[in-house]
C-alpha cells in the first residue's frame, strides 16, 4: 500500500534531484 506508493515517487525523485543541482 503505502511502501509501494512511496517507492514509485522515489523513482521521479531522483530524476529530478540531478535536475536540480546542475
Amino acid at each position: 500500500g503505502k511502501g509501494k506508493q512511496q517507492r514509485r515517487s522515489a523513482a521521479p525523485f531522483l530524476i529530478a534531484f540531478p535536475s536540480l543541482i546542475a
